[in-house]
């Protein structure tokens, strides 16, 4: 079975991708390590639990042997997990195939599927018939926004505004990070309610996560509302923000300035229904990155949350089509540009 996994794994098996096949034949030890940087790795939390990370060396005096090692892990590099795009020779690929990826696969749409796989697990998806290639989701990057000193000039009128559109509706979802005020002024509307209908945190805990996804939290407008009301009380004295807190929320929050400009009061679609999806990006001093995944798999589930969002408000408003428009403000480099990658696709 050593031999037969090192052959799948080796330079002539070109179903697994060049670095996620590097990736899988290094040593646990290699692979804890690279959990720390790498977005689509991630050491199993109840493994990550049972392990403290140790500094590499003092910022003073000789760096000693034994300080560069890292804790051994005991089990096997199922331990060490991979987020990947499986990608399917095509859209008919039969069920029986597709359940042979196991029941950690998030998200399986057409010729493409995301998943949670143990590194070992690797070589046994690779010789499912009907799997075309595996590839590591791409690592993102927060947007790099410069506050300039300048104070433009308020626009017209004229210039602002905006032909309405024939079909009615839109819904405008937003792919963002450092939190969605939701309670902000110009989110508001006349009755002083939210018009955020959903808010996926990816990051979050404190509610239930969505139905087709097993992370983060699903942020109602119910949910926003209560708080609004209840910080409109003062009780406990809070803003609404804090009484349905978000797990990250910036000051001059990047989404809640694009969304503002998109579809707040003020903004370009006034009228629109509004949802977004809060990508969890750890910040530089967070040492334990090991534990979570923050690669380009979660854009993909969170445009397939916001199509879905879109298709259920289509039928609750009994809408003979809802148009969605989705921005997307995070860096990657997307590969070609020419839907030769996974994302792209």
């Amino acid at each position: 079975m050593a031999f037969r996994t090192e052959r799948l794994l080796g330079c002539e098996f070109r179903k697994i991708q060049p670095k996620l096949r590097m990736i899988a034949k290094a040593k646990d030890e290699v692979n804890f390590v690279r959990s720390d940087f790498a977005s689509a790795l991630r050491v199993r939390p109840a493994v990550a639990r049972r392990l403290k990370k140790r500094p590499l060396a003092r910022e003073t005096g000789k760096v000693g042997r034994n300080r560069l090692k890292t804790p051994r892990m005991r089990q096997t590099s199922r331990d060490v997990e991979a987020s990947v795009f499986v990608s399917w020779l095509s859209a008919g690929a039969d069920g029986a195939s597709k359940s042979k990826l196991k029941a950690d696969a998030t998200s399986v749409d057409g010729a493409l599927a995301t998943a949670t796989i143990g590194l070992s697990d690797v070589a046994a998806i690779a010789e499912i018939d009907h799997v075309a290639h595996i590839e590591l989701g791409e690592p993102l990057k927060a947007p790099d926004t410069v506050v300039a000193n300048e104070s433009p000039r308020r626009p017209s009128a004229a210039q602002r505004r905006i032909a309405r559109g024939r079909h009615g509706p839109v819904l405008i979802g937003v792919i963002d990070v450092g939190g969605f005020d939701f309670s902000h002024e110009d989110f508001l509307d006349s009755k002083k309610q939210t018009r955020w209908l959903r808010i996926w945190d990816q990051g979050g805990t404190v509610r239930a996560s969505p139905a087709k996804f097993n992370y983060g939290s699903e942020i109602r407008k119910q949910h926003m509302d209560a708080a609004l009301s209840a910080s409109r009380r003062g009780r406990p004295g809070l803003p609404a923000w804090a009484l349905e807190p978000q797990s990250r929320m910036s000051a001059g929050a990047h989404g809640t300035h694009v969304a503002s400009i998109a579809a707040g009061n003020r903004g370009v679609c006034r009228d629109a229904y509004l949802a977004g999806v809060l990508i969890s990006l750890p910040d530089d001093e967070v040492l334990d990155r090991r534990r979570s995944f923050y690669d380009s798999t979660r854009i993909a589930h969170a445009v397939d949350y916001l199509f879905d969002l879109a298709e259920q408000i289509r039928k609750d408003e009994k809408l003979d089509i809802l148009p969605i428009s989705i921005n997307v403000s995070l860096g990657t480099n997307g590969g070609g540009h020419d839907a030769s990658n996974a994302i792209s696709r």
